[in-house]
């Protein structure tokens, strides 16, 4: 009886084990999908911000042709 007992707490072990398993088989999986979703926002931003770079080099551009012209006028 008692290696009957033994080896039902091991079973009993083994399946907390493998329970445990999964649950940080879960987690992984969740904090990788996390870090790629991340990983797109900090590309989108990326995109953005050269966006922003080039709206505002064209912004520079335009002005100073606008002053260009501003002196031609004087």
């Amino acid at each position: 009886m008692t290696f009957e007992r033994e080896f039902v707490t091991l079973c009993e072990r083994y399946a907390t084990l493998g329970r445990e398993f999964l649950t940080l088989r879960e987690r992984y999986v969740t904090f990788g999908v996390e870090f790629v979703t991340l990983r797109g926002r900090y590309a989108t931003l990326g995109l953005e911000f050269v966006t922003l770079r080039e709206r505002y080099a064209t912004f520079e551009r335009k002005f100073v042709t606008l002053r260009e012209r501003y002196a031609t006028f004087e």
